[in-house]
């Protein structure tokens, strides 16, 4: 069943975005909490198209608070409780937009916990997380000790993905483009679990889960725009430069959304191996096996400098 936090969180706070007067990000999470050894690093989570914060709350957040590190999670524009004056555009922001979003509050972050960050984006909050810790290697090295990549669109983007799916399933590719398009996934209960989740996620979860979806993404608003994202393809890979951060990429073996050659491609770009995940979905942050996910990420933060 869907966790419910224990953790004594703090109520959902608001993050200002710099140069966009009335804007601000929803952020949950807060300092670590229990008796656990303290994090080296302060744990940065960045959600994927239709989420928001929120996808973190049931498992995440409590988890690697409650083992000493600092963990907070990001509402990107337009997405979950974050603020925007006036009507709602259509897009949320670009891929620049959200990606400086990020690194404006990773420098928050550091500033407030006095350790770098770990970024943690998943899906296409992967790609923003790729754009965000590239643009903050170049100016600021110290600010990010290591980039994890949950799930990941590849730095080439969706395209091959797509290109894939279509030769290999097209079936599947018509429902994966009938749901992303028509955002079928938040009244089909069967199209949401085969589209994210583990076959033998309880009915009762998923239904939580899809009025989750469509509670924290307005109507209309669309967290990227894809064609004009292919104007900012491909992102830089951080992790294959001298003296980049380090660099986590994982994703579950039952992933119908990111494949295991966009998997391979993205942990190509950045010069690792992939972790795959047995029997995980799309969204393993979320699902039955989320502590195996928990547990890799736990690993691969422990290896990284302390502070």
């Amino acid at each position: 069943r869907v966790a419910v936090s224990t953790a004594a969180a703090p109520a959902a706070a608001l993050f200002s975005v710099p140069g966009v007067e009335g804007a601000a990000l929803e952020v949950l999470g807060g300092p670590a909490i229990g008796s656990h050894g303290g994090g080296g690093v302060t744990l940065l989570l960045v959600h994927g198209s239709y989420r928001a914060a929120w996808c973190w709350e049931p498992y995440f957040l409590d988890f690697f608070r409650s083992r000493g590190f600092d963990t907070y999670a990001l509402s990107l524009r337009g997405q979950g409780s974050s603020i925007r004056p006036g009507t709602p555009p259509p897009v949320a922001g670009t891929l620049e937009e959200h990606a400086s979003d990020v690194a404006a509050f990773a420098a928050k972050l550091q500033q407030l916990h006095g350790r770098p960050v770990a970024v943690l984006g998943h899906s296409f909050g992967g790609l923003i997380v790729q754009q965000a810790v590239a643009d903050m290697s170049g100016r600021s090295p110290s600010l990010v000790a290591g980039m994890a990549l949950l799930a990941s669109v590849p730095p080439s983007g969706n395209a091959g993905l797509v290109g894939r799916y279509l030769w290999r399933s097209p079936w599947l590719a018509a429902r994966i483009t009938w749901g992303f398009a028509t955002r079928a996934f938040e009244r089909d209960a069967g199209l949401c679990r085969e589209l994210f989740f583990e076959s033998e996620m309880a009915d009762e979860d998923v239904k939580v889960y899809m009025q989750r979806m469509k509670d924290g993404c307005p109507a209309g608003t669309r967290l990227l725009d894809l064609r004009a994202l292919a104007g900012s393809l491909p992102v830089p890979a951080a992790g294959s430069l001298a003296g980049g951060p380090a660099v986590l990429v994982f994703g579950g073996d039952k992933d119908v959304i990111v494949d295991a050659e966009a998997l391979d491609e993205t942990a190509r770009a950045h010069g690792v191996t992939p972790v795959r995940l047995p029997g995980a979905a799309h969204d393993a942050m979320l699902g039955p096996r989320w502590r195996d996910a928990a547990e890799v990420l736990l690993a691969w933060l422990q290896t990284l400098p302390r502070s």
